[in-house]
């Protein structure tokens, strides 16, 4: 006969099995689980307990410290630490996915602490929580709700990330103020939904009051309208969010859906008096528990048709813990974990099943005892495949070697009948996932995770909880099988052995050196930030040698303030980028700038990169200042140069421009010395000029300047600028006659032409004239202009022909006359006389 674990089965209903299995006797010694406020995280996590206030706790012989404290226990009841809880009362505690410990406290501030009893982070629910106190909290996997004394309701949806990471401690997360269901007294009872169960992704917090239940999300309230069925002693939702149990005063457990639309199943409990636990196995039975009566009751509501109720009695008192797949019950000596029997190990192990996998198991069996029926078994298996799938989950469902053997044996066996279509990884990976169930279910370890958790969990995250438990070894060892990356694991031991080692840091690093010499991917900078945060900055500098990546170390090395060796090791990198890092926080570092550039002087290529960054900055003062350093007196005084005229006002700019002309007379280059003290000179006219005369002089130049004084009428002012600033004749003249014909004062014009023969010619007077339009003025010059050619084109543009032709005669020059016609289009007879005279002049 096969092994067969069928006789220890729970048929709960007729056709419905559940089994209980001990995975542990407790550790923990004489801990009365009545006394003590107790949670438990999910997937096999932690317990941590504390003593109720309003329960005399008997103390131990060897207890010597009675200060109040949290303990933080494994399943199996081993301590691995505990804290000191010297704060006010404990409005809520609980566990998050990660294993870290929320405390809410009754003041409205909310404590993280790690599984090594640290507290990493502290915020407060916010200033309502802070004026009323908190009544009580109900923490989950990724949040938490809190009700205050005035019956607000507070609301954490995500903790996102609760991590401290190299010493700085994450964003706190903020509370939100849910609709307030006006309530006038506090709950019978209340409860929350996950917000992954939820539609809106917000959590729901379900609210019994005396005579209805509220449903509160984020956006509104909804009365339930439940006055009927009494009031709601209990609530409680199942673990995937689909079904809410509760139990009314009358003693009846009623089952609704999450929205409260219809009831689905009530039972009655002939109990008036409410359980002092209630929890769902999995998301299809409800246990209910009575001190008093010493018993628990099983009853299944999967179905919708409630049977009698399975009772278990237990003479101990006892927790209960959900799980998503089933229940944990933890007395003061052992550990139990009660589940629905898995289907696949159902259909195998139940008397008299003829399902594939049955068969398959039984055949095996008979062939490992050469017993000829296996053959007819085997042959009359139709779906063989579906067999040795199902034989494989059902070797994962089971805790006991004892059974996984044959079952993984009957897998085995059967996969031989398969042809190579099938995917033997299955097989193999299934290996892997049990060794890997064994290992963390041993007593040592204490984390009881079922086949479905660890789906549910995900290795990674499994890694991650051993790591934090400090089993680096099982973790490392459960990575290489498994082929996952190890450094997170490696990294996460060298932290530790930084903080608890008690050996010299010599010693301490010749272990972590050794230990992670094969682990090139090993974040050493992470190591080296664990060592400085714990004061032994000597290690750190030493661990950072051995980091390859610049960017890891360069940072650290700088929050050491071992500024110097940091920028060397970001100069050796070549990358600009954390060579400015470290240069500008030398120079927040610095009191001065000379202390700054003093402390850069012998380091060529961070002076030249922060020359080029001041230059993208614009940080013109401090380009200065380095090229003053570096003695580029030239370079530095254009800087100062750029400097001034990116000043807004006109004062700051001057005494620029006069810092700037004081750096360049110091190189003797005396021609952009000079440049810039005329400048400062004009600056200074423009500014006299704006106030005495009016109008706009500043930021123009010297023509401009001149220009607009003519236009004023300051032709004495205009005189003296062009003594001044030694403007030659010819340009002076052009400013002065385009002014004049600019402002129509033709008789100044003319009056300024006879001062004295123009250095210009007296052909710009005719272009002013004509570019402003006053053909009798123009005429007035034309005869004055020394060139008969020009002359004789300017009388054409007048239309004076017969003027034109005299003077184009003198030339004696045929094209002239051809280059006249242009302005003479439409006069035939002006065309006519043209061409004859091109015709005589070209014989």
């Amino acid at each position: 006969m096969s092994l067969n674990p069928s006789s220890d089965w729970i048929e709960i209903q007729p056709g419905c099995f559940y089994q209980r299995r001990e995975p542990y006797n407790m550790e923990w010694g004489a801990v009365n689980p009545s006394k003590f406020r107790l949670v438990a995280a999910s997937y096999g996590g932690l317990l941590a307990l504390t003593r109720e206030d309003r329960k005399i706790v008997k103390a131990s012989g060897a207890e010597t410290d009675l200060r109040p404290r949290i303990d933080i226990y494994t399943q199996a009841g081993k301590r691995i630490s505990y804290i000191v809880w010297n704060k006010t009362k404990i409005a809520g505690m609980g566990w998050t996915d990660d294993e870290k410990l929320i405390i809410v406290e009754a003041t409205g501030t909310v404590y993280v602490y790690s599984l090594r009893g640290k507290e990493e982070l502290q915020f407060s629910l916010g200033q309502m929580a802070r004026d009323s106190g908190v009544m009580e909290a109900k923490i989950w996997g990724t949040g938490l709700v809190a009700i205050t004394n005035s019956y607000d309701i507070l609301v954490i949806n995500y903790f996102q990330n609760l991590t401290v990471q190299n010493g700085k401690a994450p964003e706190p997360p903020k509370a939100r103020l849910y609709p307030n269901p006006s309530l006038a007294e506090p709950p019978v009872a209340w409860a929350v939904i996950d917000p992954q169960y939820t539609q809106s992704l917000n959590a729901e917090v379900i609210i019994a009051t005396r005579t209805t239940v509220y449903t509160v999300d984020v956006a509104d309230v909804q009365d339930q309208m439940t006055g009927t069925y009494g009031t709601f002693l209990v609530i409680v939702p199942s673990p995937n969010g689909k079904y809410v149990a509760c139990f009314t005063e009358g003693g009846s457990l009623i089952i609704f859906p999450s929205d409260f639309s219809k009831k689905k199943t009530e039972f009655s409990t002939e109990y008036k008096m409410p359980p002092e636990q209630m929890a769902w196995c999995g998301g299809d039975s409800i246990i209910c528990y009575w001190a008093k009566l010493k018993a628990i009751l099983v009853i299944r509501v999967a179905s919708g048709d409630i049977a009698k109720p399975y009772v278990s009695q237990y003479e101990q008192p006892l927790f209960l813990s959900s799980e998503c797949d089933g229940i944990r019950i933890i007395t003061p000596d052992r550990s139990e974990f009660i589940q629905k029997v898995p289907d696949s190990n159902e259909s195998i192990f139940s008397i008299g099943s003829t399902s594939p996998p049955a068969m398959l198991y039984d055949a095996s069996y008979l062939f490992e005892r050469k017993n000829p029926k296996a053959d007819e078994m085997i042959r009359s298996i139709r779906d063989m495949e579906f067999a040795v799938e199902e034989c494989l989950r059902a070797a994962a469902n089971e805790t006991s070697p004892y059974l996984q053997e044959p079952l993984l044996t009957a897998s085995a066996y059967g996969k031989t009948f398969l042809d190579s279509t099938f995917d033997s990884t299955k097989f193999t990976d299934m290996c892997k996932t049990i060794r890997i169930l064994n290992a963390i279910n041993d007593n040592s370890v204490g984390m009881p995770i079922t086949f479905v958790q660890y789906e549910q969990l995900g290795l990674p995250n499994i890694i991650n909880r051993l790591v934090e438990r400090h089993q680096h070894l099982l973790a490392l060892r459960i990575s290489q099988y498994a082929g996952l990356k190890q450094e997170k694991v490696l990294v996460h031991w060298a932290c530790a052995k930084v903080v608890g080692s008690t050996a010299s840091p010599d010693e301490v690093l010749l272990s972590i050196v050794d230990k992670l010499k094969n682990s090139p991917g090993v974040s050493y900078a992470e190591i080296a930030s664990i060592a400085h945060l714990n004061g032994n900055t000597d290690l750190a500098t030493r661990l950072l040698d051995y980091e390859p990546r610049a960017a890891e170390q360069v940072p650290l090395l700088v929050s050491m303030h071992q500024e110097d060796t940091a920028l060397i090791k970001a100069i050796n990198s070549g990358d600009t980028d954390l060579v400015y890092s470290v240069v500008l926080s030398i120079k927040r570092k610095c009191r001065s700038a000379a202390e700054f550039l003093q402390s850069l002087k012998a380091k060529p290529v961070a002076l030249q990169l922060l020359m080029s960054y001041c230059k993208q900055q614009g940080d013109l003062a401090l380009l200065r200042d380095i090229q003053i350093e570096l003695n580029r007196i030239p370079e530095a005084g254009n800087t100062t140069l750029i400097q001034a005229y990116k000043e807004p006002e006109l004062k700051k700019r001057i005494d620029t421009l006069e810092e700037s002309f004081g750096i360049l007379a110091r190189n003797k280059d005396t021609f952009m010395a000079k440049a810039v003290e005329d400048q400062i000179k004009l600056l200074h006219l423009q500014k006299d000029f704006e106030a005495t005369i009016g109008g706009e002089y500043v930021d123009g130049s010297v023509s401009d300047t001149i220009t607009k004084l003519i236009l004023a009428g300051q032709n004495a002012k205009a005189n003296k600028m062009q003594k001044d600033f030694k403007v030659p004749d010819k340009r002076f003249w052009w400013l002065k006659i385009r002014a004049l014909a600019a402002t129509s004062d033709w008789n100044s014009l003319d009056k300024f032409s006879r001062e004295k023969k123009p250095p210009i010619g007296y052909e710009p007077f005719v272009e002013v004239c004509l570019e402003f339009k006053s053909r009798e003025e123009a005429v007035r010059y034309v005869p004055k202009v020394a060139s008969p050619a020009k002359r004789a084109m300017y009388y054409a543009t007048l239309g004076m022909l017969e003027e034109g032709v005299e003077a184009a005669k003198l030339t004696k020059d045929p094209n002239i006359f051809q280059q006249m016609k242009t302005h003479f289009s439409s006069n035939n007879r002006a065309k006519e006389v043209l061409d004859q005279l091109t015709e005589q002049f070209a014989r």
